[in-house]
C-alpha cells in the first residue's frame, strides 16, 4: 500500500465499510435531534468532506476510494434525545 492508502485505511471511517452489521448505536451527554446526531456520528468516524457524496441532514451517502459501493447512512432516535442509531445500507452503482 502507498502512504495515502495507509492513511485512508487508518481513518475511523474505513471501519464503517468493513462492518457487517451496519447498525451503530451510541449515546451522547447532550440531547440531540437526528440531524445533530448524524453530524456527531460523522465527526466520531472522522468522515472527510471529500467522502460525502450526498448530505440530506438525517441521511448521508458516503463513498470510499477503495470500495466499489456507497454507504447510505440513516440517523434515527432510540426513544429519547440521548440514545441514537445510525443504520448503514450498501448501495451499488448501476
Amino acid at each position: 500500500m502507498t502512504l495515502v492508502e495507509d492513511i485512508i485505511q487508518s481513518l475511523p471511517v474505513s471501519a464503517l465499510f468493513d462492518d457487517e452489521d451496519g447498525v451503530f448505536d451510541f449515546e451522547t451527554d447532550e440531547p440531540m435531534d437526528n440531524v445533530s446526531s448524524m453530524t456527531h456520528f460523522l465527526n466520531m468516524y472522522q468522515v472527510p468532506e471529500s467522502m460525502i457524496y450526498l448530505n440530506d441532514g438525517t441521511q448521508v451517502t458516503i463513498v470510499h476510494p477503495y470500495h466499489r459501493y456507497k454507504l447510505v447512512l440513516d440517523a434515527m432516535g432510540r426513544g429519547d434525545f440521548f440514545h441514537h442509531r445510525v443504520e448503514a445500507e450498501i448501495v451499488f452503482d448501476d
